[in-house]
């Protein structure tokens, strides 16, 4: 060493060995400049690096890859870095500013203590393996974000129209059926006062196998997620002792997650979801039922909040009408994603049926509290309320609403002329605040999946009206549904966002790579052509031009896929004959794997009225994969027949079958086999495109595939179409 923690050049330069060595230090400054993001202020260490350790350590084996000529890759780290981040609560801009940092880290800690040279290609191997860390994360991030926000839409939708547990929950359940294919049934399990759980609602298998049936904290499977407080996975449930009940071994119960419920630390029950046909569930599955169970948990709450208000509250008109007001707030709310339409539905709802002013308060970036809306049930008091909307409360501040903000506990009051001094910024708040003759007042916390997004301020001019417990009590359900309804819209707005970012980078870098490709393509086969080539440079050319012309095709496949997000893949159609189509696709094929046995029956006559490039795009897909995926041994079979309407297309090979579990989502995008693991896959787009194509010419495209028969992918095309998509 020279000098304290300094690395000389003498003993060793690359950069491979500089992340290894260094491992600790790098974490240690990773972490403190990730502090500075307000996400990441409440995570602990071991949560906040999550896999980043990991990954430093594939990143060095990349560039490790440089000296020693082999191959390395990121495998899953990315995927399952972006559904932690997810879980945490971070925004798509927040995760990926955070992996940036961590190069800035490395070359920073670089520059401080190596004395010499960094090699050109080291950085550009660590800049492209950074790249493909935030790439991949930022494309899992929004697809987990955008597939939970449409599960989190339908759940909260559902629990806005009603404030009945046993309405809502059997809908939640519905939902999660819906959107994870492999879940055959689903059950929520709350706890009573003597450490027991009960099922409260079941669907599916559950409604057989545990039909309340009582489970104490601690025993069996759902009893011992409850004592833990942490999730469980069991991957074959009619066999772990866990899972020893009779009738879910009976059942044949395989895979079974359950996830606690847990309200400001303390458990209230335990939602679990179970599979006869799968051993796993995967980990956006997990993180899907995660996400949805924190916030069951806060309607939940919410609900047996209004159980126990239409409990007490004596006079049965006063419970029907705030019933009434709750099953309106959720139905005005769940009518927009839009920001500033929800709030001013939120102070509109207040002041017709609650308060007689209303004001919202809400945390915005930099990390202060804005008003944002303001709002008086009498026309001729609007103005003078419209003027508060300078006076937002300053954190840290000593007044009711910032102490509400700060400690997340509502705040009831009879005003008092002290209460406004406490409340006032300056002497023309004050006689602003005077001139509105507030009375009484109750200021509540929006809380939306363990954050406090805001402040509710309701008040009015009637004495002690706000501190009624009835009062008290549909101000609570307003403002949570309050909260999910901002919170909703803002998730909408950042996954809309995301999801516009994510495709413009895609076009843009897509079209930007193509010029030099083509330099690169056309000379690689100028090299090919020259005669006077040694074998050796000829190979060479050879890989050059296959790996650019790869490059070409995924670069297809992502402005595909854009246009296919976008308003649909264009097509221009004409009259073609489908048997001699597919023979020309065939036999590209074959000229390109020599080797293999491909057979191909035709039994059509006519002409399809499609476009034949983007239809001979989707059988080369077809017929690859089944090359891909088949033993060499074995042929493919190509068969094509003519029906009245229509003609069917069906590819069938005898590789080894599709998982039941993969099968739902085989044409979803980015969907990838085993084989990607291992850096030899392709995006995962070809399916989905293949589908989006398919679907543009009004066809269809199916999948069948078993143990012993193979697998086989059935394209039906009719004759004639209107086309959803033209290129005229």
């Amino acid at each position: 060493m020279a000098g304290h923690g300094v690395v000389t050049a003498q003993e060793g330069n690359r950069l491979c060995d500089f992340i290894r060595g260094r491992l600790h230090v790098i974490l240690e400054e990773w972490e403190r400049r990730a502090r500075h993001f307000p996400v990441a202020e409440r995570l602990q260490g071991a949560a906040l690096r999550d896999h980043v350790p990991q990954i430093l350590e594939r990143i060095a084996c990349v560039l490790q890859a440089l000296e020693t000529g082999g191959h390395a890759s990121l495998q899953e780290l990315p995927d399952r870095h972006a559904l932690e981040r997810l879980d945490e609560g971070y925004d798509l801009r927040t995760a990926t500013e955070e992996l940036s940092a961590l190069r800035d880290t490395i070359l920073g800690l670089w520059e401080q203590e190596v004395s010499g040279v960094l090699a050109v290609r080291e950085v550009r191997e660590l800049d492209r393996a950074i790249d493909e860390v935030i790439s991949a994360s930022a494309a899992r991030f929004a697809l987990a974000r955008e597939r939970t926000l449409r599960a989190l839409d339908r759940v909260s939708s559902a629990a806005l129209g009603t404030g009945k547990l046993d309405t809502f929950l059997p809908q939640l359940m519905t939902v999660l059926l819906e959107t994870v294919a492999a879940v055959d049934s689903v059950a929520i399990f709350l706890q009573d006062a003597e450490d027991v759980l009960r099922v409260r609602a079941a669907i599916g298998l559950e409604e057989e196998v545990q039909a309340r049936q009582p489970v104490r904290v601690g025993e069996g499977f759902t009893g011992t997620v409850a004592a833990r407080k942490e999730p469980l996975l069991l991957r074959d449930a009619s066999r772990d002792p866990l899972g020893r009940g009779s009738r879910l071994r009976s059942k044949g119960i395989h895979a079974l997650y359950g996830v606690p419920l847990l309200h400001e630390g303390q458990m209230i029950g335990v939602a679990q979801m179970g599979s006869r046909t799968a051993f796993d569930f995967s980990e956006d599955d997990q993180q899907l039922l995660r996400t949805m169970a924190q916030r069951a948990t806060s309607l939940i709450i919410q609900a047996q909040l209004m159980e126990r208000l239409v409990e007490d509250i004596h006079q049965r008109q006063e419970a029907e009408r705030a019933q009434a007001l709750l099953v309106e707030a959720g139905a005005v709310l769940a009518q927009s994603l839009d920001v500033d339409t929800t709030l001013k539905s939120i102070a509109l709802l207040a002041v017709t049926h609650l308060s007689d002013y209303c004001m919202l308060d809400l945390l915005r970036e930099d990390g202060q509290l804005h008003r944002v809306e303001v709002q008086a049930r009498e026309p001729a008091r609007r103005e003078l309320i419209h003027s508060a909307m300078a006076y937002a409360p300053r954190r840290g501040a000593s007044s009711p609403v910032a102490r509400v903000f700060e400690t997340g506990i509502p705040h009831v009051a009879d005003i008092t002329p002290e209460w406004l001094d406490s409340v006032a910024q300056c002497p023309e708040h004050r006689a602003m605040l005077e001139a509105l003759e507030p009375r009484s007042s109750v200021i509540l916390p929006l809380k939306a999946r363990g954050r406090t997004l805001g402040v509710l301020n309701l008040a009015s001019l009637e004495p002690g009206r706000m501190s009624r417990a009835s009062s008290i009590a549909v101000a609570q359900g307003l403002a949570d549904r309050a909260a999910i309804a901002i919170d909703n819209a803002r998730l909408y707005q950042e996954a809309r966002e995301a999801v516009k970012v994510r495709e413009d980078v895609v076009a843009i870098v897509s079209h930007d790579l193509r010029n030099p490709l083509n330099a690169i393509s056309l000379s690689a086969s100028t090299l090919i052509k020259r005669e006077e080539l040694d074998v050796r440079t000829a190979k060479a050319a050879t890989r050059i031009y296959a790996a650019a012309d790869r490059a070409h095709r995924l670069i297809r496949d992502l402005l595909d896929f854009t246009q296919a997000r976008v308003g649909g893949i264009p097509l221009t159609p004409r009259k073609v004959s489908p048997g001699e189509l597919v023979r020309q696709v065939v036999e590209e094929l074959q000229s390109a794997f020599p080797e293999r046995h491909l057979e191909l029956r035709v039994e059509a006559e006519g002409a399809l009225d499609v476009d034949p490039d983007r239809l001979a795009q989707v059988l080369a897909n077809l017929l690859g994969n089944a090359v891909q995926h088949s033993p060499a041994g074995t042929p493919v079979k190509v068969d094509v027949r003519g029906e009245e309407e229509g003609v069917l297309v069906a590819v069938h090979n005898e590789g080894a079958p599709i998982s039941a579990a993969q099968l739902p989502v085989l044409f979803e995008p980015f969907h990838r086999g085993r084989e990607a693991r291992t850096g030899t896959g392709s995006l995962g787009l070809g399916l989905f495109i293949s589908r989006q194509i398919v679907q543009a010419h009004q066809g269809r495209i199916e999948v069948r595939s078993e143990s012993g028969e193979g697998t086989t992918f059935t394209v039906w095309l009719p004759r004639h179409s209107r086309h959803s998509r033209s290129g005229h």
